[in-house]
């Protein structure tokens, strides 16, 4: 696609996918080596996946993703902002899960999310035959046959793990953002008390609409 842009819209890729679906898991096309891997999901999975699952790219999401790969950089449509960088002002805890048979997201692009990541709290699982059953393909991270019993219930015991301590972070989050607050100067306090207000009255009018809306019909236009 990105050697030959024109076939962005003259690929059909769910009429493809319903086509292959019959002989799938009995004759593997290079294209569906590329998504799943036989030792990890059923014949059966991936032909209800290739009838309900697939549906074709928007064209404009498409040519976004092709100037990414042909630039090797992700950014906006205006190049005004660069997503990676947006790695580092991640906070919150973090799970990353790479399968080593995974062609879509091979492990080398996970770590290297990982490593952007900003959080103190992230960690990353690399699925592999040494320490499970196969080299997890793409969609068998959550479709493979050992899935339920291999990954989801280590992604149970790491959102306990940091679930538990969501309380104290709002408070703290809380105490921090009232500190910043008394510290600051008197106009930008007052600023913020403005700004405050604004918004406590924006959100007045959003119910106001809301209740007229849920009052009159569904074609009812609100008024601005």
């Amino acid at each position: 696609l990105a050697k030959y842009p024109w076939l962005q819209s003259a690929v059909d890729l769910r009429l493809g996918a319903n086509v292959i679906a019959p002989v799938s898991g009995r004759l593997t096309t290079p294209v569906e080596r590329f998504i799943y891997s036989p030792e990890n999901v059923s014949s059966q999975t991936v032909r209800k996946l290739l009838n309900n699952a697939i549906e074709n790219i928007n064209p404009g999401l498409a040519s976004q993703m092709l100037e990414w790969i042909q630039k090797g950089t992700e950014t906006t449509e205006d190049g005004s902002y660069s997503y990676r960088t947006g790695f580092a002002n991640i906070k919150i805890p973090t799970l990353y899960i790479a399968g080593e048979g995974d062609l879509v997201a091979p492990p080398r692009t996970v770590i290297h999310s990982f490593k952007l990541n900003g959080s103190k709290d992230k960690d990353i699982m690399i699925l592999n035959r040494e320490e499970y059953s196969s080299d997890y393909c793409h969609i068998g991270l959550v479709l493979g046959e050992e899935a339920p019993e291999e990954i989801f219930p280590e992604v149970h015991d790491w959102l306990n793990r940091f679930g538990t301590t969501r309380g104290r972070g709002r408070v703290k989050r809380t105490l921090k953002r009232v500190g910043d607050f008394i510290k600051s100067s008197p106009k930008r306090r007052q600023d913020a008390l403005l700004l405050r207000k604004s918004e406590k009255q924006k959100r007045k009018q959003r119910k106001q609409q809301k209740i007229y809306r849920d009052r009159g019909s569904q074609d009812s236009v609100i008024q601005s």
